[in-house]
Formats: C-alpha cells, structure tokens, sequence
C-alpha cells in the first residue's frame, strides 16, 4: 500500500513539474507529400499577411497546464504563415514578387491530451489566392490528427507538441491536393 502512495506522489509530481513550461511551437518542417505536391506545380506564390479569426486561440494553447507559444511573433497565424512559406521554399516555388499571391486566416487551432492515451488536434484555415490582386481562390480547410499520448506529463506534453506541426502539414496538404486550388494556380 506504501508503494501505490509513493507512485501515486511520484506521478503527481510529474505531472505538475511539466505544467510550469511555456515551449514554442516547434520549427515546422516541411512535409515530404507537401513538397510532391508543390513540385507537380509550375507556379511560384508569394505570401502575404495571415491573421487569426475571432475567438480563435492565436497567442498560446494549453497543454496540461503548459502553454506552447506560436510563431516567430508570438502568434499561431505567423507559424501558419511560415509553415506555408517554408513548403514553398522547400519545393522552389516561393517568389516574393510573383503576382500570385496567397493569404490566411486561423480558423481553428485546438490541441487536447487530457489524461487519456490518446491526443488530438485541430487546426483550420481559410485561404485566399489572388492573382494580380484579384482574388481566384478562397477556401476553408480543417485537419485533424490523433496520436497515442500518456498519462504521464513529462510525455505526453513533448508528444502533443510534435504532433501540433503535424497537424499544420496535414492542414496544407488539404490545400495543396485541392483541385481548385490547384486549378487557380494556372
């Protein structure tokens, strides 16, 4: 019985000495389907402002009492920003000056691990693609992904924010294999 309340103890200190840490997102990396995607393409984008709607979570999101931290500025709109600018530099289709140019704005942005084995994540976007400045392609996507977490804290907090950037490259895989998208691009 001594054992089970020292484990117990253990645990609980485990789960609360992780609530005290406020990581970044993690660098987004580009996804290899992503870039296949982009290479099947001959236009070269170039990105504009990103914003988040309102009521969207877009500073930090909480993880067992852990907050992670958005992009470079702080927000989740400029990771997202940056996730797309980093496909299209992957794939050698990023063009500052190109006159197609794409925009966004977070739709959604959830993360979940709460004591299950098992944690999600949501994240949404609108995009708008316009072409000399008029706009031929506005959409709104949304990708989900789960993954086996933990009980344990010191774990699953690590796991979820892996698994966040994850989420970000499935959302833009939605848009890149769009085939409206697709067709605006030409």
């Amino acid at each position: 019985m001594k054992q089970l309340a020292q484990l117990a103890l253990i645990l609980t200190l485990a789960l609360c000495a992780t609530a005290c840490v406020s990581p970044p997102a993690p660098k987004y990396q580009a996804s290899i389907d992503n870039t296949g995607l982009l290479l099947k393409q001959n236009a070269k984008l170039a990105v504009g402002p990103f914003t988040a709607a309102a009521g969207v979570e877009n500073h930090s999101l909480s993880i067992r009492g852990s907050q992670i931290k958005g992009g470079a500025d702080g927000t989740f709109s400029t990771y997202l920003r940056d996730a797309v600018i980093t496909e299209l530099q992957t794939a050698g289709r990023y063009d500052e000056s190109s006159k197609l140019q794409l925009t966004g704005t977070l739709t959604r942005n959830e993360i979940s691990t709460g004591l299950a084995k098992t944690g999600t994540a949501s994240v949404g976007g609108e995009f708008s693609l316009a072409k000399n400045g008029a706009v031929v392609f506005k959409k709104t996507f949304v990708a989900k992904h789960q993954w086996e977490s933990s009980f344990i804290g010191a774990v699953a907090i690590p796991a979820a924010i892996d698994n966040y950037s994850t989420t970000v490259q499935k959302l833009l895989g939605e848009l890149l294999s769009d085939p409206d998208f697709i067709a605006s691009l030409r």
